[in-house]
């Protein structure tokens, strides 16, 4: 037999020997954390958020709470949330915590006009999957008891498949569990490392930054187990499920950008000589103070042209106006490079300057640049830290 054939024949021996659960007596004392309400994708157009029970203290559903969260995070990401979305809250709670569920359920029969909600219950009562020999864990991957009720496998899929429409009005899809943390962690895990080949040790990352703590071992064993399956079902992607080393650490980047190379910023000083005190000529930012996801698909270190469409200056600032021949998006509404400001300016300000109007430049220069990151040290670097 499997082990976890055997690991499961005990579980269903026990619970029949062991009495009923009662279940809890109310709903829990986990309330709308907004430090535990994350944004994991955006694609232009939905929406996916990740964080705790959204419930408030009035044992309500926590709807304008959840959406004033969720458009903060959009502002900290440079994104526009929409006025008018459609929610689609996915609970992972399980039974046992059924009268929190009863508040969602309560919330959307009472307005469904703000969206769905849904349950996916997860359970994740896994085998540690890193006391196996591969031959092991490939053996327990062809058993069809190892998911159970979970069906991370599908509920990865529909997540995925959810994000992708497009309806009337864009989802702003929220999965959540009590504490945000571990059946989230799990959930978030799964996207991330199927959808945007994130590896195991860099969600787990991206989940400790928004819970603040490692997953649960149940937790760490389910997620391993999902990891396991891509490697070994999934092909062209190795999330490294056993690797050692730092994972990436994604608060020590401070903003992407395509870097002028030193023959870009020579074009570009030739063809707009600065006329003020701070010289800059560096860089076309594409996200500042970035989130994970942001990070993780940028192409590192890739060459990039950067041709000048405008030009526009004030006693502050100057700036060019600048399109990447790749298509970079970026964080400014207009994507530039400073050349020079005047003395105790900083190079935001051209954001500003730009935004009052700039000349139109026709068949204007083009620039080498290379995509990178620059660190809060202070150092660039084109290969992800």
């Amino acid at each position: 037999m499997h082990a976890f054939g055997l690991f499961f024949v005990l579980l269903v021996a026990l619970a029949a020997a062991a009495p009923a659960p009662h279940p809890p007596p109310g709903p829990s004392n986990h309330y709308l954390d907004s430090e535990r309400v994350g944004l994991v994708d955006h694609n232009g157009y939905n929406w996916l958020f990740r964080g705790n029970m959204p419930k408030n203290s009035s044992e309500v559903f926590a709807y304008d709470e959840l959406i004033s969260v969720m458009r903060t995070r959009a502002d900290g990401s440079g994104l526009s949330f929409p006025d008018e979305v459609d929610l689609f809250v996915i609970s992972l709670n399980s039974l046992y915590n059924q009268p929190d569920t009863d508040i969602e359920i309560s919330w959307f029969n009472e307005h469904p006009e703000t969206g769905v909600f849904e349950n996916w219950s997860f359970y994740h009562r896994y085998p540690n999957p890193y006391s196996m020999s591969d031959e092991e864990i490939k053996s327990n991957l062809a058993d069809p008891n190892l998911w159970g009720k979970d069906d991370y496998i599908n509920r990865t899929s529909t997540l995925m498949r959810l994000f992708e429409e497009r309806r009337e009005r864009p989802l702003a899809i929220y999965f959540h569990c009590e504490t945000g943390c571990d059946r989230t962690g799990e959930m978030s895990a799964a996207y991330l490392m199927t959808k945007n080949q994130m590896s195991l040790q860099d969600s787990d990352t991206f989940n400790k930054k928004w819970c603040g703590r490692n997953t649960n071992p149940s937790a760490q064993y389910t997620i391993g187990w999902y990891c396991f399956y891509l490697t070994f079902n999934q092909t062209g992607f190795d999330p490294c499920c056993k690797c050692s080393g730092p994972p990436v650490d994604y608060s020590k980047i401070l903003y992407l950008a395509a870097f002028l190379t030193d023959d870009g910023r020579e074009v570009m000083r030739k063809a707009f000589p600065p006329h003020l005190e701070n010289v800059f000529i560096d860089h076309m930012t594409i996200a500042f103070k970035p989130q994970p996801f942001e990070v993780d698909r940028l192409e590192w270190g890739k060459e990039v042209f950067l041709q000048v469409k405008g030009y526009g200056n004030d006693q502050k600032a100057e700036a060019v106006v600048v399109e990447a021949s790749e298509d970079l998006k970026s964080d400014n509404p207009i994507t530039h490079v400073t050349i020079s400001t005047a003395k105790g300016v900083g190079a935001v300000w051209s954001n500003n300057m730009l935004a009052n109007g700039y000349t139109p430049v026709q068949d204007g220069v083009r620039a080498r640049a290379r995509v990178g990151a620059s660190l809060l040290d202070g150092s660039v670097v084109y290969d992800r830290p």
